[in-house]
């Protein structure tokens, strides 16, 4: 309900059940992936220039973070944004939250064999500490500067942003850890119709041990594409570079009026990127931790649904394994932390 009470409020449930095939790989336990999500967001709380949010969700499913592993996430949290008076393009955000991660072993086998197999040989008692999960309480304080002149198809402006993470262990075997993210992103015109698209982006440990489940990682459909999730690599920092040409569909606009077939674009991108202070699991897949890749892909609008994101990309460096074709990658929305 995206216009309840007649008050612009929208509450929004989700759920999704998957095969858990789709961007999955040899490091993920092929199972039904289930989730669900309670939305509720009040526009104007109490003054025009404050919003509130409150979301509750729950995951069940392969992770992509932990190798071999079934990844459980159940939490609650409230957001808070402010426009700032003076600042019409900068907004700020607050969120409290509680998680509860809990991780389990979803292939002993397999995983057992590759930590004893590895030379040097790895001690299975690290397993425990991959597996490490809890009980956490969250806040994230987040800042968003937007100077875009369409946030549906953006020819200019600038969309940055910048986050702290502070999570604290309340039970469990993993650690409290805070985590320090950003990203920048540059719209250039080029031509009549079509955007330059410059996008760096970085987060790194602000203190204690991140833990494997919540460590950063590339690859995907929202870094380095042309990898899967994690392909490139996880660990506790890393920076990232992306350069792309988006323009419409050659003389789409004289064949028809369609706002919908209009607002696709075709786009073109070259990625980069390098992770820092590697996991264990990249050295038991043998992960690269640095990667370029190159590709085209299609930018869709759907209404009600938001924008996605349809790219084959093409390893330029060594992927973990032996593959060395492109890969095709799907995404909904861009991810601004």
């Amino acid at each position: 309900e995206s216009n309840f009470r007649g008050l612009g409020q929208k509450i929004n449930l989700n759920f999704m059940a998957g095969t858990g095939v789709l961007m999955s790989d040899d490091s993920v336990v092929t199972r039904p992936n289930l989730q669900a999500e309670i939305s509720f967001y009040e526009p104007y709380f109490r003054n025009p220039y404050t919003s509130l949010a409150f979301r509750g969700f729950a995951r069940n499913f392969g992770s992509y973070q932990v190798p071999l592993a079934i990844e459980e996430r159940f939490g609650l949290d409230a957001t808070v944004y402010r426009k700032f008076k003076a600042y019409k393009n900068l907004t700020g955000s607050l969120t409290f939250g509680f998680e509860n991660v809990k991780l389990s072993e979803g292939n002993w086998d397999k995983i057992s064999g590759m930590y004893n197999s590895a030379d040097p040989k790895i001690p299975l008692a690290l397993r425990d500490e991959q597996l490490a999960g809890g009980l956490y309480a969250k806040l994230t304080p987040g800042l968003v500067y937007d100077t875009r002149d369409n946030v549906l198809n953006t020819r200019r402006g600038v969309l940055a942003s910048l986050s702290i993470e502070e999570a604290i262990k309340f039970s469990g075997d993993a650690t409290s850890y805070g985590k320090l993210m950003g990203t920048l992103r540059k719209y250039i015109p080029a031509g009549r119709k079509s955007t330059v698209l410059l996008t760096a982006r970085a987060g790194g440990k602000l203190n204690g041990d991140i833990p494997e489940f919540a460590a950063y990682s590339l690859g995907g459909p929202y870094n380095v594409r042309g990898f899967n999730i994690a392909e490139v690599g996880t660990g506790t920092g890393y920076m990232s570079g992306s350069a792309e040409f988006r323009t419409p569909i050659p003389f789409i606009d004289r064949l028809t009026t369609n706002t919908f077939v209009n607002n696709i674009r075709i786009a073109a991108f070259l990625d980069a990127g390098k992770m820092f202070d590697q996991t264990l699991t990249d050295r038991l897949y043998n992960r690269p931790g640095y990667a370029i890749s190159a590709g085209a892909g299609l930018r869709i609008f759907v209404p009600g649904l938001g924008p996605i994101n349809l790219d084959y990309g093409f390893p330029l460096t060594n992927t973990a394994g032996s593959r060395n074709t492109g890969f095709f990658t799907f995404g909904m929305g861009d991810m601004l932390y």
